[in-house]
């Protein structure tokens, strides 16, 4: 089973001059390459694969002295950008497909990358890690780079991406092969499966009742923001003063940002390393229309909809667990889960309310989770007959 496993680094500056130039020839050849295959298909009508025909070009375009800096980067990451050109076009076309077919997928045309201040790219072959020292080392680089190793893995190493974020924090990301196998399939009861409710002011809601609070910001953090900001806005643009603001401001974001994804990591953790949890039901959320509500987007770009739905993936995918998304039209607040009665009149405002057809009292977001449980085992029960 592949396994990723994240670790600080801290390289020197000849390493990080190393590290960006890698970054960024290989973002020059992911433009380069869709635009030989955007050019191709507009002369020909024809569709050329990156790995087996842009890639060809990569040795003439190391002797031509504009692009001759070539020699300096990695190669097997340029291979990899090429695979990563091609898995693009791929989705892209899928998602062609499946919108003649009226199936909504939102999968766009591959677009150039632009220069920004993080960035990332991928090795393989030649990694190796010394625990003793914590210390890695990487292709095309001489001396190894200092690592904060806090945890061990056993198996090979497939690949390894190197990336530095917005605050000039550098990372290395190790994709392992622990050969174990994923564990079979629990056998679903309705008492193992999970409901599970995503909302703004909790925003996860279990059908047992259990509440996990939001992840928004308190008022003393959104005030710390604006301040950072108001400081940011006075210096000159590309003065030093301007980058030293720059850099406080995101570390401050991505220390809150790193609160949330660990917050995340546990609840979901928790979720599917659990001997009772054979099934785990969401609702299958259009979080990019969600987003057009003016009123409910910060709440809901802060609660990380599509974060927890990934984390939960292929934490259960892990455990033996049976993932399964409801329709998102399925009225899952407005139904009574008691005798089925459908309440069009509900509001968004309104938190609780009385079935009027059985008299029973119901929180909204609990409601919506047990008939999402409900819902997501009928499913599953109907696909087994």
């Amino acid at each position: 089973m592949l396994r990723a496993y994240k670790y600080r680094i801290y390289p020197t500056d000849e390493q990080k001059t190393f590290i960006r130039q890698n970054v960024g020839g290989n973002r020059w050849f992911y433009n380069y390459a869709v635009n030989k295959i955007n050019d191709h298909y507009e002369k020909t009508g024809e569709h050329i694969s990156a790995q087996y025909n842009v890639c060809r070009e990569l040795p003439l375009l190391k002797k031509e002295e504009n692009t001759s800096w070539l020699k300096d980067i990695d190669s097997k990451s340029l291979i990899w950008t090429s695979t990563h050109v091609d898995s693009s076009y791929k989705s892209f076309f899928n998602a062609c497909k499946d919108r003649k077919k009226g199936t909504k997928n939102d999968g766009g045309k591959p677009v150039y990358k632009k220069k920004s201040y993080n960035g990332s790219y991928t090795t393989y072959q030649g990694i190796e890690v010394f625990w003793s020292k914590n210390e890695i080392k990487i292709p095309k680089l001489k001396d190894r780079i200092k690592a904060v190793l806090h945890r061990k893995f056993y198996g090979k190493i497939k690949q390894a991406t190197l990336s530095y974020n917005n605050s000039n924090q550098y990372f290395i990301s190790i994709l392992v092969d622990d050969n174990t196998e994923k564990e079979k399939e629990k056998k679903v009861t309705y008492d193992t499966t999970i409901g599970i409710d995503l909302g703004v002011k909790n925003s996860i809601i279990l059908d047992n009742g259990e509440k996990y609070e939001t992840f928004s910001l308190s008022e003393k953090e959104n005030k710390k923001i604006k301040k950072l900001h108001k400081a940011l806005s006075k210096k000159e643009k590309n003065s030093k003063n301007y980058e030293k603001a720059r850099i406080k401001l995101a570390k401050y974001q991505n220390k809150l940002s790193n609160r949330k994804i660990d917050r995340i990591n546990n609840i979901t953790h928790d979720l599917t390393h659990n001997d009772k949890t054979s099934a785990i039901c969401l609702e299958n959320l259009n979080v990019k229309g969600m987003l057009k509500n003016h009123h409910l987007a910060k709440s809901i770009m802060e609660n990380s909809f599509n974060d927890i739905k990934t984390k939960l993936s292929y934490k259960s995918e892990w455990n033996g667990i049976k993932l399964i998304e409801i329709d998102r039209f399925y009225p899952s607040s407005k139904t009574c889960n008691k005798c089925g009665y459908i309440n069009n009149e509900l509001k968004l405002s309104t938190r609780s309310w009385t079935c009027p057809n059985c008299g029973e009292k119901h929180d909204r977001d609990i409601n919506a989770a047990i008939n999402i449980k409900n819902e997501g085992y009928r499913l599953l029960t109907e696909a087994k007959q």
